[in-house]
């Protein structure tokens, strides 16, 4: 088993350009109105039309981009489909514009496609962010930042998804590219992420749930607040261990790489330190927020603020359900977390 991750070397495409990565697949590269600044997406020749995988964020510049590449790439073939490996909005912000516009159904699965709807059309609940935020331990000022940064906030990133979708289930096979992928679900990053396998191509599209160089947000927010994302994230990623050797990872962000059972276990390692960081913390009566800061050593505010609580959260939820943490209001209603 390697012990290395390795980037292939392919040309980065241009906004608006794609480049070849496997036969029949295109690798398209979007910007990002946030820190992390672009996403990768791909475009699949099924012979007969296209599939595209995520969409990018809504916006007139997203739009521009995917247009050209669609003139230059696809001269009138028919883009027939739309899989979106989930629902966040840099992965399904445009799938309401694919859909409408340009005709293509969309594939998902039925968490993500759920997910997406509520994403794309509910109002955003001041008071219940407000309040997750309050039982962190976030002052005002902290919360002014992070609160425009939720999950919620990123509804100006989204058309209206669409009513209708393919269900898309763990173990299906679909033809994309003229090659059988394998649809395999992972979770903790979102409800039910989908990455996609093709054992002939020797490729699989991995979403955010496998990337080369940063580790997936992994965050309990106010929909889930008893999720456990981290051991989710940590006990579905095993179950790749399995696939090939040398199989090639087409990332959401970063670049392509091998090394997948590598990466796992670099995960596996980092987040160990993580926890060890969280027990750490947790020797006096500590906040979210003071835990947060012995995990994130860089200034905390707007989105990564609203990240930081999550992860927080989400690495003091696994120790709390293995007995080594237990949690308890304070008089004004922060949760303080202490070791048990």
């Amino acid at each position: 088993m390697s012990d290395t991750v390795t980037i292939l070397p392919f040309d980065i495409p241009a906004a608006g350009h794609a480049v070849a990565v496997a036969p029949g697949v295109l690798w398209v590269r979007m910007p990002l109105p946030f820190a992390l600044d672009h996403i990768n997406l791909w475009l699949l020749d099924d012979g007969d039309g296209w599939t595209m995988v995520d969409t990018g964020v809504l916006g007139d510049a997203t739009k521009t981009h995917w247009q050209r590449i669609l003139d230059t790439h696809l001269r009138g073939a028919k883009l027939k489909r739309l899989v979106c490996t989930h629902s966040h909005p840099d992965h399904m912000g445009l799938a309401g514009w694919v859909a409408e516009t340009l005709g293509a159904e969309l594939w998902t699965t039925e968490g993500e496609w759920a997910q997406g709807r509520r994403y794309s059309l509910e109002a955003i609940d001041t008071e219940r962010y407000r309040a997750y935020y309050q039982a962190a331990g976030c002052t005002e000022a902290d919360m002014d930042g992070a609160f425009g940064n939720s999950s919620s906030g990123g509804m100006r990133h989204f058309a209206r998804v669409p009513d209708n979708y393919h269900r898309l289930y763990d173990g299906d096979t679909i033809q994309m590219a003229g090659h059988d992928w394998i649809v395999m679900t992972a979770f903790g990053h979102s409800v039910e992420h989908a990455c996609l396998f093709s054992e002939s191509l020797n490729v699989m599209i991995g979403g955010d749930q496998f990337l080369p160089k940063i580790t997936p947000a992994l965050t309990i927010g106010t929909e889930n607040p008893d999720a456990s994302p981290l051991r989710q994230f940590l006990d579905s990623n095993r179950r790749f261990l399995d696939l090939p050797q040398g199989l090639h990872v087409l990332p959401s962000h970063n670049l392509p790489f091998e090394g997948l059972q590598a990466r796992i276990g670099q995960y596996e390692s980092h987040h160990a330190k993580r926890l060890d960081t969280t027990l750490a913390a947790c020797e006096s009566p500590a906040s979210c927020m003071e835990v947060a800061r012995k995990l994130f050593t860089r200034p905390l505010d707007g989105r990564s603020m609203f990240f930081a609580v999550g992860e927080t959260l989400s690495h003091l939820r696994y120790l709390q359900d293995d007995g080594l943490v237990g949690a308890q209001p304070d008089p004004r209603g922060v949760v303080m977390f202490s070791r048990a």
